[in-house]
């Protein structure tokens, strides 16, 4: 499916396995609570835009959000889209934000807007990791998916 539609999502459209987004030269997919950014070269302000309105349906669908980024061919961001992705994550909240495949460029940048946007927010949120690859950020989702569901055993 190729779009570059910012409409609100329906509830089955995000519980689809795999629903894709094509903005621009960025394949933005959606499997449940996850929202996996696959970016290639650089990403202008409209694009971005759209991939946060993607982001937004599915904190309104699925009341959370986990964002997978493939930065592995992605180019270093502008300094406006830097500092409109720190604004909006002021009014945002993700679970996490888990990188995957960065250069040393991307590592650093990546670590700098997480510090911009912490000095925004008194509750440190979202987690931002980089990880060495997709099946690890997957994997991690998992697991801070089991730590924020309440146990369903008992106590004894």
């Amino acid at each position: 499916m190729r779009s570059r539609r910012s409409v609100a999502l329906t509830s089955k459209e995000v519980m689809m396995k795999a629903e894709e987004h094509q903005i621009g030269a960025h394949r933005i997919d959606v499997e449940g609570d996850m929202v996996i950014c696959r970016y290639r070269g650089a990403i202008s302000m409209e694009e971005i835009k759209l991939v946060h309105d993607v982001i937004e349906d599915v904190l309104k669908t699925q009341g959370h959000c986990y964002q997978l980024l493939d930065l592995h061919t992605v180019k270093t961001l502008e300094p406006p889209v830097r500092r409109w992705i720190s604004q909006w994550a002021q009014t945002h909240t993700l679970e996490a934000v888990l990188g995957f495949d960065a250069s040393s460029l991307m590592f650093v940048l990546v670590g700098l807007m997480t510090r911009a946007i912490y000095s925004l927010r008194k509750d440190k949120r979202p987690t931002v990791l980089i990880l060495k690859s997709e099946a690890e950020a997957r994997a991690t989702v998992a697991e801070l998916n089991t730590r924020r569901r309440p146990s369903n055993k008992r106590a004894s």
